[in-house]
């Protein structure tokens, strides 16, 4: 049990100079010496590092987890591609993308994010455990820096997004009319995505249902005659989710099996539109996110240097 403190440790302190003994040491200080700046100070310090340490951790195990991963692909990606033998059954010209190469590139991506995050983690954890300067001081700039990237990242985002019509629409209506095959042909990604979209969000077409007149692959056969003014998936299912997996149940559960020979009864809304208000909705979150991120990394930056200048007793070195 602590003492009544007159000098700057207490006996439990020198006898068990530990974190946690630091930390209870804080605790009754500030309970039987709250009047005393030095002691509030103390106290202060200490939980400004315990905060540090606590989110420090967290992140190390994130970048421990960043680099297991990266590197399981890296080395044993063979079982890595067995995992999505699913999806190439569904799509049949998966084939066609490197998917080995993108596995890599994704791999080394992942390794030298949780690299840097572990390095980074690695100076503020000690930092806060020893007291060092050095380290703290190394931990805020390298914070710092990728705060300011951060912040440069969002800022080319939202100028992307303001500028997203321009580009997005145009190459859309440039790629589909020769890429789009109907909904019975899954050999080509852009073609069952369409298809996809237009199944699971209610929409038809990239600008409406009149698009697909002028697509000249898109295949018209419906309940065995040439005669589909659009595909089935701009029709509603009450088996929506079925598609592309169980294509019968989704053909079978349209309410109305007239739909696909008039343009008026399937869905009138663009996938662009639906698209850009998806990518909105997400956008918020993810900039939400973003913010969060960036405050915690502010936080960090201010506790890591205040305990940094901080130093009463010249224990920081």
């Amino acid at each position: 049990m602590l003492q009544p403190l007159d000098g700057p440790l207490s006996p439990c302190r020198k006898k068990l100079d530990t974190f946690y003994c630091e930390c209870s040491g804080i605790t009754y200080i500030l309970l039987r010496f709250k009047g005393n700046p030095k002691y509030s100070f103390t106290m202060c310090q200490g939980l400004a590092r315990c905060f540090l340490i606590v989110f420090n951790i967290i992140f190390l195990i994130f970048g421990v987890l960043c680099l297991g991963i990266g590197i399981w692909v890296v080395v044993d990606k063979t079982h890595v591609i067995a995992l999505f033998r699913y999806s190439s059954d569904k799509i049949d010209d998966l084939n066609a993308y490197d998917v080995p190469s993108l596995l890599e590139s994704g791999a080394y991506i992942l390794i030298a994010v949780g690299a840097l995050v572990f390095v980074i983690s690695v100076f503020g954890f000690c930092g806060a455990i020893k007291k060092s300067r050095c380290c703290l001081i190394t931990y805020g700039v390298l914070v710092g820096i990728i705060l300011v990237i951060q912040v440069a990242a969002g800022i080319a985002v939202g100028v992307f997004s303001s500028q997203f019509d321009n580009f997005a629409k145009p190459f859309l209506n440039e790629t589909m009319p020769m890429k789009y095959k109907g909904p019975y042909d899954h050999s080509d990604v852009i073609s069952l995505a369409l298809d996809a979209l237009q199944a699971s969000q209610g929409c038809c077409g990239v600008n409406g249902p009149n698009d697909f007149a002028s697509y000249p692959n898109f295949n018209k056969t419906w309940k065995g005659l040439n005669n589909a003014k659009i595909p089935f998936t701009c029709c509603e299912s009450g088996m929506k989710d079925s598609f592309p997996d169980k294509m019968e149940d989704y053909i079978s559960g349209l309410l109305d099996q007239d739909c696909p020979l008039m343009e008026a009864k399937g869905y009138k809304e663009g996938c662009y539109d639906k698209l850009r208000d998806l990518a909105k909705t997400y956008f918020a979150g993810v900039l939400g996110v973003a913010i969060g991120v960036a405050v915690l990394e502010l936080i960090l930056i201010i506790v890591a240097c205040c305990i940094a200048k901080n130093d009463p007793d010249g224990k920081l070195v």
